[in-house]
């Protein structure tokens, strides 16, 4: 199935969690939210790409929307989260990482996969100023990961499971911690 999806502007914004060692993830286990997500949230997005050159798998904003207030000790939205901004997604191929000039043959832009959930984890980003920790839901998708060796790299991005991140804990002596108001425009439901 193909969706014709405006074309997105985007910042200059750290938009994956590259630059932690996927050794340092930890596991944590949030059974309120991992059951709502599994029993509310749709699991498939539409492959989107960023103007500098990240292809993604754009997912309902309602994965920071409904399950940041069900993890304790997140207190903000991811930095990429808002209006024009690209939301939640699955990060498949970051910037840099193939010519775009002479890309290799990918699925077209438009097209939907689904995935399942794995576990909620948390990590320390080292691209996200002020930031002690940020918390993501893994996924799995053997169809994401042949974008990626099709494309000739290896199947995750330097070790790191797929995932949706979910939001960010700040150091609280130097930023304030945002709220995701009930007034903030919402996607409508979609669909599982």
């Amino acid at each position: 199935m193909k969706t014709l999806l405006p074309k997105l502007v985007l910042l200059n914004i750290p938009l994956s969690l590259a630059g932690w060692a996927a050794d340092t993830a930890t596991a944590v286990d949030e059974p309120q939210a991992y059951t709502y997500a599994q029993s509310q949230l749709p699991r498939h997005g539409v492959l989107q790409k960023t103007s500098n050159g990240l292809l993604y798998l754009k997912v309902t904003d309602r994965y920071v929307y409904e399950l940041l207030p069900l993890l304790p000790n997140v207190l903000s939205p991811p930095p990429y989260f808002g209006p024009g901004l690209i939301g939640a997604h699955i990060s498949i191929i970051n910037p840099g990482e193939i010519d775009w000039t002479a890309p290799p043959t990918l699925p077209a832009l438009g097209t939907r996969y689904s995935f399942s959930l794995g576990h909620f984890a948390w990590a320390v980003p080292q691209n996200i100023p002020k930031a002690s920790k940020v918390y993501f839901l893994t996924v799995d998708s053997p169809d994401l990961e042949k974008i990626r060796t099709d494309a000739g790299l290896s199947p995750k991005y330097e070790g790191h499971d797929l995932h949706i991140t979910i939001g960010v804990q700040y150091l609280e002596s130097t930023t304030p911690p945002l709220e995701i108001s009930k007034k903030q425009n919402r996607e409508p439901a979609v669909s599982r």
